[in-house]
């Protein structure tokens, strides 16, 4: 068994990350950081949009037949870049190759 998906991921971008190699029923326990928005929660799977930009942890807590085992996941969560245009505030009409970039 062990917890996959994405360890490095844009803010605000959802992703899902799930237990793989169960063999039996197993009851799953998400625990997530404050910055981990969930979204949907669905069998062994578990979809977040990141909400703070840094190192995050997340941890599945898998119980099957009463024995109990934890897997942490560590995430870099980029930040989201605003764009910004750059160039001359004011412009007159006609004027040729002004740049903005």
């Amino acid at each position: 068994m062990k917890l996959v998906g994405s360890k490095a991921i844009c803010q605000d971008v959802p992703t899902v990350y799930a237990i793989t190699g169960l063999t039996t029923s197993a009851d799953i326990r998400w625990l997530l950081p404050k910055a981990a928005m969930k979204n949907t929660l669905s069998g062994y799977n578990v979809s977040i949009s990141w909400q703070e930009a840094g190192s995050q942890k997340i941890s599945a807590i898998v119980k099957i037949e009463g024995e109990k085992k934890q897997f942490d996941y560590n995430v870099v969560v980029e930040p989201v870049e605003v764009p910004v245009i750059k160039g001359k505030l004011k412009v007159c009409q006609g004027t040729e190759k002004q740049l903005y970039y």
